[in-house]
């Protein structure tokens, strides 16, 4: 221990990837028992206000994304040159769904009424460009931007998507 310990910069890399997974794990399980049960104790109460403010019911999602990506990190290698594409898919998507959320909930304007709807991040995307086009062209225009954030986090480009659904509703692959 004292002077011999380890540091993190010392540790195997696939050990530091394993610390990262289960904190990441560690925080869903936070989030889920604070945001479900609010029974995180005063951390937990802090955090679920928190997120409640700045995602509204997008927390209901995050947990699952939490837990995804903690199963991700403990299960896969590395893929550092995929990391813009994921930081920009799951950026795009997110505005898109929280941006619906608040659409949903009538852009509300009280704080409460922003933690059951898309919350800070919803309310600055929904209420504006529903304001700026109109709530009927905002949602097809916030629903193309979740596909484009769909598309990216999956490395799909657009003619191959078109490919697969061509296969799916014709049952015969597209000739090259």
């Amino acid at each position: 221990a004292g002077r011999n310990a380890a540091t993190a910069r010392e540790l195997e890399r696939e050990h530091r990837r394993d610390g990262v997974g289960l904190a990441v794990l560690a925080f869903a399980l936070i989030l889920i028992v604070s945001l479900w049960f609010g029974a995180a104790g005063p951390i937990g109460r802090g955090l679920a206000v928190g997120i409640r403010a700045v995602i509204g019911i997008g927390g209901s999602l995050l947990r699952n994304a939490e837990l995804a990506a903690a199963a991700h990190l403990l299960r896969q290698a590395p893929q550092p040159a995929s990391r813009g594409r994921l930081l920009v898919g799951t950026v795009t998507l997110t505005i898109s769904v929280l941006g619906l959320f608040d659409l949903w909930a009538a852009s509300p304007s009280t704080a409460d009424g922003r933690a059951h709807a898309g919350g800070i991040i919803g309310s600055a995307v929904g209420g504006p460009l529903a304001r700026g086009v109109s709530a009927g062209l905002a949602v097809p225009l916030l629903l193309l931007v979740g596909a484009f954030g769909s598309l990216v986090v999956t490395a799909t480009p657009l003619p191959v998507l078109l490919g697969y659904l061509r296969e799916l509703f014709t049952g015969r692959a597209e000739r090259a």
